[in-house]
């Protein structure tokens, strides 16, 4: 039977189209299209929902208007605001008329009739929702790092109670609009009875690379053919700032002046032009000892990391967020997936797995000393380095993979009837 005469059937009975459901915008900010997101999507898309994506981006460019693109597949409505410091008024205004756009490019389709479902992961977005009155939708919300809170506090005090102020109206915002399920990030596990109150379809949902990513024998060869024998230190996750940067420098001047057959392999997306990283590590002296690799896909980044001798959770330092918890949250579950010793933070998501599991030194991730320091500890404790890098690798295969984290998503969205 087509789908069209499924649908006629199910009017006939009295019923709503088998589809009114099958339509899903996500609403994220640009900058944030994260990989947490994708996996929502992945998730979504497999229950057989179609998708929207719906940005929100900050820019003079074609600003105040909706402009719809494609990406990987996915339609995307694009809220073009005059940056931050524009009307109050004019997201809210945009953001409607995408909602509205939406809706019709829904009703086009014969697979998913009607908008159904909304995914929020900003607590700014909730305000706008407060006023929607859309019948028969489902609000889905991610909780994950507070974003509103990045004001540039000197004193930790007014940070904290910046922080508090936010979560308050987080939850008023919720119980407002009724929300239908929450996911929460791991690094706001402690506050699941919070959301309960608030919503009973609430779960933790930590942020996990899938074991499918994994590379093939083939590419782990030739990055091993590529990297010639040498030890790497290898850090994921790139650089925000010169301070960071600086400091990963600073790290890698130590390590290398001692040891000859080590070189660090930065891997993601840099602030610093490629002229500036070469008279930065001219200046070091580090010409041939230390690379910049920039946008690998993820199964190119593993083949390198499976190649390589140590995983550094470096701790982007950044002046308005000086923990940069949600910066550093996967890392140490991509360096377990890789099967390798850690070096990095206590104070992000992946910290406390990585404690379970052994494979990890803590330390101060924002003092080089420190940070050069564990990594010559495992260059002069080989076996200790593998047996740690085995335990994560066991710890990534048993449990913190999203093969079977994404059970726990499904099953939210089917006690939210989000089907």
């Amino acid at each position: 039977m087509d789908q069209e005469k499924k649908v006629e059937n199910s009017r006939r009975a009295g019923g709503e189209p088998i589809y009114k459901r099958k339509g899903v915008a996500f609403l994220i900010n640009r900058a944030s299209q994260s990989f947490r997101n994708r996996l929502f999507i992945s998730v979504l898309t497999s229950k057989g929902h179609s998708i929207r994506l719906l940005l929100r981006e900050w820019t003079e460019e074609n600003s105040g208007s909706v402009t719809r693109s494609s990406e990987q597949n996915i339609d995307v409505f694009t809220v073009k605001c005059k940056t931050e410091k524009g009307r109050p008024g004019e997201f809210s205004k945009l953001l409607n008329e995408a909602l509205i756009r939406i809706e019709n490019d829904f009703k086009k389709d014969k697979q998913s009739a009607v908008l159904g479902t909304i995914c929020i992961n900003h607590i700014s977005h909730l305000w706008f929702f407060r006023f929607y009155k859309r019948k028969r939708l489902k609000f889905i919300y991610d909780a994950t790092e507070q974003s509103l809170p990045q004001w540039n506090f000197k004193v930790k005090l007014l940070s904290d109670l910046a922080l508090s102020f936010t979560s308050m109206v987080e939850l008023k915002l919720l119980k407002k609009i009724r929300v239908d399920a929450v996911t929460i990030s791991g690094s706001r596990a402690d506050e699941l009875p919070r959301f309960s109150n608030i919503c009973k379809n609430s779960q933790v949902l930590l942020t996990l690379p899938s074991m499918s990513q994994s590379p093939t024998a083939e590419e782990t060869a030739a990055a091993e053919k590529e990297l010639k024998g040498k030890t790497i230190a290898a850090a994921i996750g790139g650089f925000s700032n010169p301070a960071s940067l600086e400091q990963a420098l600073d790290v890698a001047a130590s390590v290398v002046s001692c040891y000859e057959n080590v070189i660090f392999l930065f891997i993601g997306k840099t602030y610093a032009s490629r002229d500036t990283l070469k008279s930065m590590i001219s200046a070091k002296d580090l010409e041939g000892r230390v690379f910049f690799l920039n946008g690998l896909p993820f199964k190119k980044m593993m083949a390198y990391l499976e190649n390589s001798y140590v995983g550094l959770a470096l701790h982007d330092t950044d002046d308005i967020w000086s923990e940069g918890t949600a910066d550093n949250s996967m890392r140490h579950y991509v360096y377990m997936q890789a099967g390798l010793p850690i070096v990095g933070p206590e104070i992000c998501e992946g910290a406390e797995a990585a404690r379970k599991a052994e494979c990890c030194l803590f330390v101060n991730t924002t003092s080089p000393v420190d940070v050069s320091g564990a990594v010559a500890y495992l260059l002069t404790h080989p076996d200790e380095a593998r047996q740690r890098g085995e335990r994560g690798r066991d710890a990534f295969r048993e449990k913190y993979n999203w093969e079977c984290e994404r059970q726990k998503l499904v099953a939210l969205l089917d006690a939210a009837s989000v089907r």
